[in-house]
């Protein structure tokens, strides 16, 4: 078993910054990087939606993406790692077990050559590296939704049967969701394969070693599904951004919001061209870009009005469900197994403070995940509580409208305030 003295963090602490410049270069003038070329900073672009910021603005949070180009990523050879100045190596605690071998699942002859391709770039990227321990599990492949590619998944069901569970939670996503209300500009960064960015210990690898096109392999990173992969994770991005929670952001596993202020201060600038409010957040912006691992470039959405986070969208004026969740809760089928069940409760209940009596209603549906050992069924009433859900989440699209002075409680942390499907005018 792990050392917990061994395990523990080393406080991460970030010197002042300096001030960012009030006359940024021209974004015309851009210099590009290895890092950030030009084609890749016009993909960052994009997600700031056309008339939200002046020429002025943006030329200000290019300068900033420039300065910090190391905390982005756009392949597997640029991503990061957690520093072993303030984080040792993760071991996992296992119980005495014996060693287990799987039979290989074999990888058709079509995808064999990409497949190879992907392990190679993997462990030129240190994810990957040999092993010759006395374990075997099994790595397949499968199709990425919606597009051709494929990713490639590693069994760890026998590695998570001789794990020791930690009992770490992720922020319920409802309140992780409200904390970001009433902000007048956005920014979101999901940080680039993060999981490989949090180191295994030497002593914890062989247990990880999986057969392959590749030979015999072993994880260098927090393996993808392991019991005790997602507590770890959240407990590293928390402790590394624990400075600027909850006032300036929150980070929910690898999902980073960033928050401007609530208030364009009347359009006030601080420079000819440049408001008050985006200077402020362009310094947050800095502040977590220095911080970071590295966050995917593709994935990074630099400045917007309103933030679609955790299956919820968040802005100035309120909170709404997205519409995409929604659509999910309405076309899910009806459970054949308590699993299927807990899969609808956990979707159906990013919009519960939209649901009124969303506890009550879906009670016939959370006893059925209780463990029994009788047979799985769905009776009468719970098909009755799906159903309600189904109907009243088509209602959970509205928006929450927040007048400021309640935006100010929330982000004050005075007091706690509980919305439910009500409009506040």
């Amino acid at each position: 078993m792990p050392d917990p003295a061994g395990q523990e963090f080393k406080p991460v602490i970030i010197p002042p910054l300096p001030p960012l410049s009030l006359n940024p270069p021209l974004l015309a003038n851009f210099i590009p990087t290895a890092r950030l070329t030009r084609e890749r900073l016009d993909m960052i672009l994009k997600t700031v939606p056309p008339g939200f910021l002046s020429d002025r603005e943006l030329d200000l949070l290019v300068e900033v993406l420039w300065n910090r180009d190391q905390a982005l990523a756009f392949e597997d050879a640029e991503r990061g790692t957690f520093s072993d100045k303030y984080f040792p190596d993760y071991e996992i605690p296992l119980i005495e077990h014996t060693p287990w071998v799987q039979e290989p699942i074999r990888i058709p002859k079509a995808i064999e050559s990409t497949v190879r391709d992907m392990l190679n770039t993997q462990i030129a990227a240190k994810k990957y590296e040999p092993s010759s321990a006395s374990y075997r599990s099994r790595l397949f492949a499968v199709a990425k939704k919606g597009t051709d590619k494929i990713r490639l998944i590693q069994d760890v069901q026998e590695l998570n049967k001789v794990t020791v569970r930690d009992a770490g939670l992720s922020p319920r996503l409802d309140d992780f969701a409200e904390g970001f209300v009433g902000c007048v500009i956005y920014g979101f960064a999901d940080l680039f394969a993060g999981y490989d960015g949090r180191r295994l210990a030497i002593k914890s690898r062989p247990a990880t070693t999986f057969s392959c096109l590749a030979g015999a392999l072993r994880s260098c990173g927090l393996p993808q599904g392991a019991t005790n992969s997602v507590p770890e994770f959240q407990r590293c991005t928390t402790h590394t951004l624990r400075e600027e929670i909850p006032k300036r952001g929150n980070v929910f596993i690898d999902d980073i919001g960033i928050m401007g202020p609530d208030d364009w201060y009347g359009m006030q600038e601080v420079a000819p061209g440049i408001r008050k409010a985006l200077y402020q957040y362009a310094t947050t912006l800095d502040r977590f870009l220095v911080r970071f691992i590295t966050a995917s470039g593709k994935k990074l959405v630099l400045a917007t009005p309103q933030l679609n986070i955790v299956g919820t969208v968040v802005s100035h004026e309120g909170w709404h469900l997205e519409h995409g969740i929604v659509n999910k809760v309405l076309k899910w089928p009806e459970p054949r197994s308590v699993t299927e069940v807990r899969g609808f409760l956990g979707t159906a209940g990013v919009g519960r403070k939209w649901i009124k009596g969303f506890s009550l209603i879906s009670k016939p549906l959370t006893l059925l995940t209780r463990a029994s050992d009788c047979d799985f069924y769905f009776d009468d009433g719970a098909h009755d509580a799906m159903k309600t859900l189904k109907k009243l989440a088509l209602g959970a699209k509205d928006n929450i409208e927040i007048k400021d002075i309640l935006i100010k409680l929330i982000r004050s942390s005075l007091y706690i305030l509980t919305i439910s499907n009500v409009h506040y005018v």
